[in-house]
């Protein structure tokens, strides 16, 4: 009974380490061809810090805010441009 547990727990084991792989296989090919990360429109308050996140998007721009100070990537290539701030 204890070599059956051994074994379904093995292949437990070898079955969460394939759906791993699999799962890490297309973000492994896009950060080998370095191609920048895609970052979807939020805006998160962060109750432990107390920080807000905004994350916006233009023609241009992915632009990351934190509390008001903005922080510009080039939305093609994902290369940071430059920071700026929001008026209070």
């Amino acid at each position: 009974m204890n070599e059956q547990m051994e074994v379904e727990t093995s292949n437990y084991h070898i079955g969460r380490r394939i759906a791993d792989i699999i799962r890490e296989l297309p973000g492994k090919i896009l950060q080998w061809l370095r191609l920048p990360g895609v970052l979807q429109p939020m805006d998160f308050p962060d109750k432990f810090t107390g920080d807000r996140i905004v994350i916006k998007t233009n023609e241009r721009f992915t632009v990351v805010s934190v509390n008001n100070r903005d922080y510009y990537f080039r939305r093609v290539s994902g290369r940071f441009d430059g920071t700026g701030s929001q008026s209070p």
